[in-house]
């Protein structure tokens, strides 16, 4: 299964691995594949339709970023405070064995999930950690990145009780006050899908992309992002494809989609290129303040 459901205030939609996998951008392909996995555990192991992602809550021991990246696209529970990183918990946080623990809750449930033994390589792990404090060669980096690419191949093929412990605990819990679902369908024939480069190649994000991401009903915000980046995009940069490390994001306000859109194509406030702390996300996410370097462009809002 490379799709799967969610509840919002926009109602229910559903979200593709592909939409992952251009969320996340660099090369943790493997960290992707197997969060996506464990959300398909999670959905299957509680008998929902779909992850109720105002209600679905999330414990994890680590966080690395391919698995991390996933768990937040889907479920949001990062940026909306509704995540917990605990190094003792489970398996806690021993990624250079390739234990890691997971709990996610909804009102469904809680499903607790570990990692079987094996199943993460612990030279893997070891070797994704040297890339990410730059002690790896280019020639290292490169056998990395297409062995990750071949375990998350296997990890999307493989059924989730092989590569996960799983246990549900707890009932159902019904509760009032949901949220109405807002429906909103823009005049996209303007909306053109923008373009950047990131660690996985040049990646397309159309409108409807950043509408899935964002799970409130801030609309204008969307809209007003898209036209930000196009115009910035294809002024400053002449059309051309640009890293989105390149991209530092300097604003005085956080407008919930505006800020998304800001995450979504840039991931300026996850990998810490938004220099004012009224963006900061709880932790594991902080960005930090201070100047774009000079080879870095602006966009100041």
């Amino acid at each position: 299964m490379t799709r799967l459901k969610v509840n919002d205030r926009q109602g229910s939609k559903t979200l593709s691995y592909d939409d992952a996998l251009r969320y996340h951008g660099r090369f943790h392909q493997a960290g992707v594949a197997l969060a996506w996995k464990l959300l398909e555990a999670a959905v299957d192991a509680l008998g929902i339709p779909a992850l109720p992602r105002f209600r679905t809550s999330l414990v994890v021991g680590a966080t690395p970023p391919g698995v991390t990246d996933c768990l937040e696209f889907v479920t949001r529970a990062f940026s909306r405070r509704r995540a917990v990183v605990d190094p003792g918990f489970g398996d806690g946080p021993c990624l250079c064995s390739g234990a890691l623990s997971f709990a996610i809750r909804t009102d469904a449930g809680t499903v607790n999930a570990s990692v079987r033994d094996g199943v993460i390589p612990g030279d893997f792990s070891q070797t994704a950690m040297r890339i990410d404090a730059g002690l790896c060669t280019a020639e290292e980096e490169n056998a990395w990145r297409k062995r990750s690419g071949v375990l998350a191949a296997e990890f999307m093929s493989a059924k989730p009780e092989q590569l996960f412990r799983i246990e549900r605990s707890g009932e159902a819990n019904s509760r009032k006050g949901q949220p109405e679902p807002f429906a909103f369908t823009p005049e996209t024939g303007a909306l053109k899908p923008l373009r950047i480069a990131d660690g996985i190649g040049d990646i397309e994000i159309p409108f409807d992309a950043m509408m899935a991401f964002h799970d409130k009903d801030h609309f204008a915000g969307i809209v007003l992002a898209h036209k930000l980046f196009s115009y910035v995009l294809g002024t400053c940069w002449g059309g051309r494809s640009i890293q989105r490390d390149e991209v530092h994001v300097r604003c005085g306000l956080n407008p919930p989609g505006l800020i998304d859109c800001f995450e979504y194509v840039a991931r300026a406030i996850t990998r810490r290129r938004c220099s004012d702390t009224t963006c900061a996300w709880d932790a594991p996410f902080r960005p930090s303040a201070g100047s774009p370097s000079s080879s870095q462009k602006e966009m100041r809002w």
